[in-house]
């Protein structure tokens, strides 16, 4: 089976499925950064699958085509997704994962837009054994859709959570870093990483227009690899 996975459907959503060419008992969902089922998501699915990790990517346009989409565009788009909605069809990804491909040990892992909704389906779903959040879209003030708070539902993660964190987000920063950071740190349960790039902007897995977004990207992906390997096993 080839490690090159394909756009289809589960749960009646449009997905990305990377499977394992090996027999695994571990799974990812993947939720994507605003830009959706970019290529660069689609290759860090397939690079999972080929760690023996079945990897499903969530499509939260809907099988809409937003190639080529800058922010003005997205921004209208994502604020139509309320948490209550992608949580229900995460939570949906979960059990095709363990169900349809008997896999009982699940792992999340999001950037961005997909970050922050990472870290709350790993406070709601306890059958998420291992949280990966790069640069969640946080915000002091949250958008009518957005119901949750991300930062204070942290103590309620139970697995271990990895936090990759771009010295210059431009978007979780000031006040809400030492936030969020007590907040894992003072868990009861569940160990912390905690990864900080120097320099390095919001979303730099797909803004590899500097030395210190590259720097990041080259670092932070085979690190997350092997955190979702470790704790998945």
């Amino acid at each position: 089976m080839s490690n090159s996975g394909s756009v289809t459907t589960a749960a009646g959503l449009n997905v990305y499925l990377a499977r394992s060419a090996t027999p695994t008992s571990s799974g990812v969902v993947l939720v994507p950064a605003a830009t959706g089922l970019a290529p660069w998501l689609r290759r860090c699915a397939d690079d999972l699958a080929m760690k023996g990790l079945t990897a499903l990517a969530w499509d939260q346009f809907h099988g809409r085509d937003v190639t080529g989409l800058g922010w003005p565009e997205l921004a209208p788009l994502l604020s139509t997704i309320d948490d209550a909605s992608a949580l229900k069809e995460l939570g949906s990804l979960i059990d095709v994962l363990m169900s349809e491909y008997s896999l009982t040990r699940i792992g999340v892992v999001g950037w961005c837009f997909g970050g922050r909704l990472a870290m709350i389906l790993a406070a709601r779903d306890r059958r998420v054994g291992a949280c990966s959040t790069y640069h969640p879209s946080i915000r002091a003030t949250r958008g009518p859709h957005q119901t949750e708070d991300a930062i204070a539902l942290t103590s309620d993660i139970q697995c271990p959570v990895e936090w990759v964190h771009p010295g210059n987000d431009q978007v979780l920063s000031g006040e809400l870093v030492p936030a969020m950071r007590d907040a894992l740190v003072d868990r009861e349960k569940g160990a912390t990483h905690i990864h900080i790039y120097p320099g390095a902007d919001h979303g730099f897995m797909e803004r590899l227009n500097t030395d210190a977004n590259r720097t990041a990207a080259a670092l932070a992906w085979p690190q997350t690899m092997a955190f979702l390997e470790a704790t998945l096993r």
